[in-house]
């Protein structure tokens, strides 16, 4: 099955459920018929986003777990700023919902960082929506997040209701964890490509109109 067919976090999804499969004592063949894959794009994705899924288990884990070090404590090294409409790391307003504009060459990718903006900019409206457009970023370099900024994040990251992402393939790791992330809290997360960002603006404002 072509690996374009599935995002990112459809992959992690996929992985996390054939791992629970082999837990309860199936093979890998059980399990990728399940999930609807063959071995060899089982394989292939594992050696591709193994570490990630493991990092991910931690941001379950530790959910309601240990606490950690104070925010304060974990300073993220992104380069964020709220000077002019254009500038990298803009969070703007668009109505209903915030923009979170990254731009150009990147440092490393750092949920501590991100975490520690989007906490600027709490509502008093309830969890927030947020459009994460990364459409225009030139290079990001990716590390897994320790044990450690996961704990913090979910110390400080703000409630999300609504996320959407708008990317280059290129990010999909990026994209995966941090959506994970979200989706811990309990937040509800789409994935868009930079075709259509206009798709990801008009979802954000259809799901605003339900709720």
């Amino acid at each position: 099955m072509a690996h374009a067919k599935f995002s990112a976090e459809e992959i992690v999804e996929k992985l996390r459920r054939a791992e629970e499969f082999t837990s309860l004592g199936k093979s890998i063949g059980e399990a990728v018929q399940s999930i609807g894959i063959s071995e060899g794009t089982f394989y292939r994705w594992r050696r591709e986003y193994g570490g990630l899924l493991r990092t991910l288990g931690h941001a379950s884990d530790e959910k309601f777990g240990d606490t950690g070090p104070s925010p304060s404590a974990c300073r993220g090294t992104g380069h964020w700023s709220s000077r002019g409409a254009e500038e990298n790391g803009r969070l703007a307003a668009d109505g209903a919902f915030l923009i979170l504009r990254l731009r150009g060459v990147q440092p490393m990718f750092d949920i501590t960082a991100i975490g520690n903006e989007l906490a600027k900019h709490q509502t008093v409206d309830g969890p927030a929506r947020i459009l994460f457009d990364w459409s225009q970023i030139r290079s990001w370099p990716f590390e897994p997040p320790s044990a450690a900024s996961i704990r913090t994040w979910n110390l400080s990251a703000p409630a999300i209701a609504l996320g959407a992402f708008v990317h280059d393939r290129k990010w999909n790791r990026h994209v995966a964890l941090l959506a994970a992330l979200l989706r811990v809290g309990n937040a509800e997360v789409r994935s868009f490509r930079v075709s259509d960002f206009e798709n990801a603006t008009a979802w954000l404002k259809r799901e605003l109109a339900r709720k």
